[in-house]
């Protein structure tokens, strides 16, 4: 089907975000629709997301690299099983790679950040509030529809140990790799120790890992089974763990949580380097850090070159750090914090912020498959749903009733309560103080998302028509 929007208002789009997320709802866009009239905002100086914040050493993918290709480029050239994070970049951004090949890179201004945005009920549109990065200048541009793709992979999550500010070495995050620091025979720690760190442990040389919780790390990933068969696995992950690893950490090198409460992940060379005799493993946490190193949770005190905070990223705080205003005056963060937390329509649509959509929003994080295929799946549900309607005529204004909304979340909660997600680690799906799920929704099956895509919209859609919209043939 083709779209005349000469037969409608103009209608125009912001997106945020140039990462996986926002180069599939480009491509979608643009190739799907035949729809141009839209622009991409990105703080860094370039596409990629997180694979571009994201430059330490070892910084690779944990599923198989095949998962991180566009459905609408696949790419039988990957060099690996597990790329490292500059061929995925590439894979990205280069000339024959996806950006440019699709002509996506007109849409997009780099090194602009939003500030947050607006809806402007008289007009039926959003104001977004934008910084320029370079130029300092701050502006506003309004837009009939607004999306955010900022990923959850982009904050670094704070973290505080006492006498933090106090250590004169290095110290800095993961994701925010000092590449002018010459790590060669420093003394390193790495904290704490999980899929973030993982890959930092084959890379630098002299490092201790302070650890409370460790990973399953199995060498490979089964799909949905029985009980019985997932023991069997469980027990094979075991059995490869302690094959692997030095005998000197087996009292605590395999967590006692079932598998599948944290991520699974592909060993990449990680335990083979534990045996490394400039590397250790310390099973416990940071009680304090002063001017030249920390004091363990036991007491002991041990000196460092070097801190590296491999804490993971604000994967809850969904949106950071914009503030979003809806219909009702109320910013998006507040809504949030006046029910049970972050929840959206599958994990897309909030009611009370019409013609707004959220790629990657809360539960839809796959808690052990790659998040591009959900991403995509969220691009096809959103540019159904909400572009077709309003480029079609037949709509001005698309907003996800508050029941619907409640309902979904409600089952969401019901579904994973209960689940291998509630056994009591800690990971990115549950919040156990809150006793609530925020990013993970049901098992990613194909049943799952077809009724995701198809949807119901007489249940769950508002859908208003405007004076002047009319039916495009």
């Amino acid at each position: 089907m083709t779209f005349k929007n000469a037969a409608v208002p103009s209608i125009d789009a912001i997106i945020i975000g140039a990462g996986p997320s926002g180069i599939s709802m480009a491509h979608s866009l643009k190739h799907t629709l035949g729809f141009n009239n839209f622009t991409i905002y990105e703080k860094l100086d370039g596409p990629g997301g997180t694979w571009r914040t994201n430059t330490y050493p070892g910084c690779g993918c944990d599923v198989p690299t095949h998962l991180y290709s566009f459905s609408f480029n696949l790419n039988p050239e990957w060099s690996k099983e597990l790329c490292d994070q500059e061929e995925i970049l590439q894979y990205y951004e280069d000339m024959e790679a996806t950006v440019d090949k699709f002509d996506l890179r007109p849409h997009m201004h780099f090194q602009v950040a939003c500030l947050g945005a607006t809806w402007l009920a008289n007009k039926g549109k959003w104001e977004v509030h934008l910084h320029d990065l370079v130029t300092d200048i701050k502006y506003s541009r309004e837009t009939n529809v607004f999306v955010s793709a900022v990923g959850g992979i982009s904050e670094p999550r704070d973290v505080r140990f006492p006498g933090m500010e106090d250590f004169k070495g290095a110290m800095f995050h993961t994701a925010r790799w000092d590449h002018s620091y010459n790590h060669k025979d420093k003394s390193m720690l790495g904290v704490p120790n999980g899929t973030m760190s993982d890959p930092t442990a084959t890379s630098p040389a002299s490092k201790d890992f302070a650890s409370a919780n460790d990973n399953l790390v199995a060498t490979y990933m089964p799909g949905k089974s029985a009980e019985e068969k997932r023991l069997r696995v469980e027990a094979d992950a075991k059995s490869y763990i302690y094959r692997m690893t030095p005998k000197k950490y087996h009292d605590f090198i395999v967590p006692d949580f079932p598998l599948g409460c944290k991520r699974r992940i592909f060993d990449p060379n990680y335990l083979e380097a534990l045996h490394s005799e400039n590397l250790s493993l310390v099973p416990e946490g940071i009680k304090m850090i002063d001017e030249t190193g920390i004091t363990s949770e036991s007491g002991e005190h041990e000196d460092f070159d070097v801190i590296v905070l491999a804490t993971g990223f604000k994967v809850t705080d969904f949106l950071t750090p914009m503030e979003i205003i809806g219909s009702t005056g109320v910013s998006l963060a507040d809504q949030w914090k006046q029910c049970r937390g972050a929840q959206a329509y599958w994990g897309t649509y909030v009611h009370n912020f019409p013609n707004f959509g959220i790629l990657f929003g809360p539960n839809t994080f796959p808690a052990h498959n790659s998040a591009l295929f959900a991403c995509e799946v969220q691009v096809s549900y959103v540019t159904n749903t909400l572009f077709r309607p309003l480029l079609s005529g037949s709509a001005s204004i698309v907003e996800v009733k508050g029941s619907a909304e409640d309902f979904f979340a409600n089952s969401v909660q019901l579904q994973l309560n209960g689940s291998v997600f509630s056994a009591g680690c800690s990971n990115w799906v549950a919040d156990h103080e809150e006793k609530r799920y925020t990013d993970r929704v049901g098992e990613g099956s194909g049943g799952d998302e077809e009724e995701f895509v198809r949807g119901s919209w007489k249940d769950t859609l508002i859908v208003e028509k405007r004076e002047g919209f009319a039916m495009a043939v």
